[in-house]
């Protein structure tokens, strides 16, 4: 949903490539440092300083604030993601939609 299909394609080749790299940059690691809690200690560091930054600021899925029904922050999000893709949107463009009828 974030990523427009004509990129698709290449962040899948960097996500895939990160998983590569990360494979050999633990091996180099695991050469300096050989006891293996220090290699466990250093390798978990890098997680825990994106769940303290980057991470929060990552948007929740329009998709999902949409079936939450949270309407204000689906537009937040919905504004950004356009802004990003240089598309522009109305604030009011985006309707809020009509319950089901059942």
């Amino acid at each position: 949903e974030l990523v427009h299909s004509d990129f698709r394609g290449h962040v899948m080749l960097y996500l895939s490539l990160t998983w590569a790299l990360g494979s050999v940059l633990i091996c180099l690691v695991a050469v300096c440092i050989r006891p293996w809690r220090a290699l466990t200690l250093c390798s978990s560091l890098p997680l825990v300083l994106f769940f303290c930054g980057p991470f929060q600021k990552i948007p929740e899925s329009p998709a999902f604030l949409l079936a939450q029904g949270r309407h204000d922050e689906l537009e937040r999000v919905m504004l950004r993601i356009a802004r990003r893709n240089g598309r522009s949107i109305r604030e009011g463009d985006l309707a809020q939609p009509t319950p089901a009828v059942t």
